[in-house]
């Protein structure tokens, strides 16, 4: 049994971790932003330090802990503006990481698993992307993420804490916001996709698959290594909506429009970048991450969805 320190132990992918942490037999603290009133397991301690940054004081946190699973970031926000925005990614994706990296390495830690994203190589790809494609941030979160990567590195090298650096594609599963709520959405009312037509792929991974390889990662990561995360093949949009069409029990359809063309003639245009990633490819490679490892998702990408789709129905 370990003692494993989680950031973010409440997001998307951070519920999901901490229960297979719990289930796995290790004890957790996960870190989050504000308090809760008790914890609803005797193995599960959670603490608030309000947002992360460089003065976040890490000591009593780290001690006895044999792992960090660092999840908590700085994501986009819809009303995001400007320079308040890009210092605010500065804030906790790159100082508060690095923070926390250099009170591990003097806490004696042994292990140290950095969630980043795959939008550090861009927001649409030309084919499967692997660990030798450079990164190309299109955005401020997507470079803040990428400049947390090396601070999380500069800080861990030549030491004794062996570190592994996940970059997942686009994450689902209860609680999910964003694109892909309001997909759901569109599924659940029984509507169709209007772009049947479109030939795209999109990898992705459920926050329940992530969470298990994060459990398998806290004993069994290579040392030293980035890894790009998928939990099969991908789908275009067009099939990811079929699929949780079926997971509301509606009717698969679309309609055969495709928008292409308009890709095309748009790339020079204000609207060019939401287009690209709305109707884009962005596709993993992730044999890397299968043979490094030795982990298979437990669930299937189809399963997955229903699973989403019942969570979403049940709201």
């Amino acid at each position: 049994m370990s003692r494993i320190l989680i950031t973010g132990g409440r997001g998307l992918v951070g519920r999901p971790t901490v229960a297979a942490l719990l289930a796995a037999g290790h004890q957790v603290v996960s870190v989050t932003r504000s308090p809760r009133v008790g914890a609803p397991d005797v193995a599960l301690t959670e603490v608030s330090v309000g947002d992360l940054g460089a003065t976040n004081d890490w000591t009593r946190l780290l001690r006895g802990v044999d792992a960090v699973v660092h999840l908590a970031g700085r994501r986009p926000h819809a009303d995001d503006e400007g320079t308040d925005a890009i210092a605010s990614f500065y804030q906790v994706n790159v100082q508060g990481s690095a923070r926390l990296a250099a009170a591990a390495r003097a806490a004696g830690v042994s292990r140290f698993l950095q969630v980043s994203t795959l939008k550090v190589h861009g927001e649409t790809s030309d084919g499967p992307l692997t660990e030798l494609s450079p990164p190309r941030p299109e955005s401020p979160y997507a470079a803040s993420k990428l400049e947390g990567e090396e601070a999380v590195r500069d800080a861990l090298t030549g030491t004794d804490v062996a570190l592994t650096i996940l970059r997942p594609p686009m994450i689902y599963g209860p609680g999910v916001e964003g694109h892909f709520e309001r997909m759901l959405m569109l599924a659940a009312r029984g509507l169709p996709w209007p772009l049947g037509a479109q030939d795209n792929r999109r990898s992705l991974v459920a926050a329940s698959n992530l969470a298990d390889l994060l459990a398998h990662l806290v004993t069994h990561a290579p040392e030293q290594e980035t890894l790009l995360v998928a939990e099969g093949p991908p789908l275009s949009t067009a099939e990811l909506f079929r699929l949780l069409q079926r997971g509301f029990g509606r009717r698969e359809w679309s309609l055969p429009f495709d928008l292409s063309p308009l890709l095309r003639t748009a790339r020079f245009s204000p609207v060019a970048g939401l287009l690209e990633r709305l109707l884009g490819s962005l596709e993993v490679d992730a044999s890397r991450l299968f043979d490094a490892t030795g982990w298979a998702p437990p669930t299937a990408t189809e399963d997955a969805l229903a699973a989403t789709a019942r969570w979403y129905a049940a709201r």
